[in-house]
């Protein structure tokens, strides 16, 4: 138990940093679409003032356990792959541990671009497969393993969804060829000894429609 509470004051603290570096690049007006919202923690955080919050997410179970009687959330069950609005309909997006648990994330990417207005802005952030330690499934060293034992590794882990080929590089390759230009690269260390390592274990692009 006390395992858990030390756990989930982690998650709490990290919650604090995501935010309140994001929190910056998005106005107090605008419709915010929230993708792979989980348990909605950041929708509640957005849903203030003239905001309207989209929370998305592809489980079901999530939305429906999302606790909110705040009317500017509005909660929509899609896959991140189609996302079901218009052409230039969205103020900001947000994508917090997502992209890399995506089968076709250049298809994402894509319908991103479309959603969202033109200047628009998107915060992504994404926990470094190249890192010493996994985020993960905690295995030192995963990304250099051979592609079928990562696999495994993955599968035995219980993230089997999880996209090894997600790392930075590819994720910016990914950003420019759509037509996005990137704002600001940020590196995240979850607690201070991490910053004796060159390499964060998290990072968070702002990125824009141009």
């Amino acid at each position: 138990m006390d395992k858990l509470i030390e756990r989930l004051g982690m998650y709490r603290d990290r919650t604090i940093r995501y935010a309140g570096f994001f929190t910056q690049f998005i106005g107090s007006e605008g419709v915010v679409l929230d993708i792979g919202c989980g348990s909605g923690i950041f929708s509640k955080l957005l849903a203030k003032g003239e905001r309207m919050v989209i929370a998305l997410d592809i489980q079901e179970d999530f939305l429906r356990r999302m606790e909110s009687t705040n009317i500017n959330i509005h909660k929509v069950c899609a896959d991140a792959h189609y996302l079901p609005f218009r052409d230039d309909s969205v103020d900001y997006v947000l994508s917090i541990s997502l992209i890399e648990h995506l089968r076709k994330p250049e298809m994402h990417i894509v319908d991103v671009y479309r959603v969202l207005r033109k200047k628009a802005v998107w915060i992504i952030q994404l926990p470094n497969l190249q890192y010493l330690i996994e985020p993960h499934t905690k295995w030192p060293l995963l990304y250099l393993m051979p592609k079928q034992l990562q696999l495994k590794i993955l599968e035995l882990s219980k993230c089997p969804d999880v996209n090894m080929k997600v790392v930075a590089k590819y994720v910016l390759e990914l950003l420019h060829k759509t037509g996005f230009e990137i704002v600001m690269i940020k590196k995240v260390y979850h607690v201070s000894i991490m910053k004796l390592i060159p390499i964060a274990p998290s990072l968070i692009f702002v990125a824009r429609k141009t």
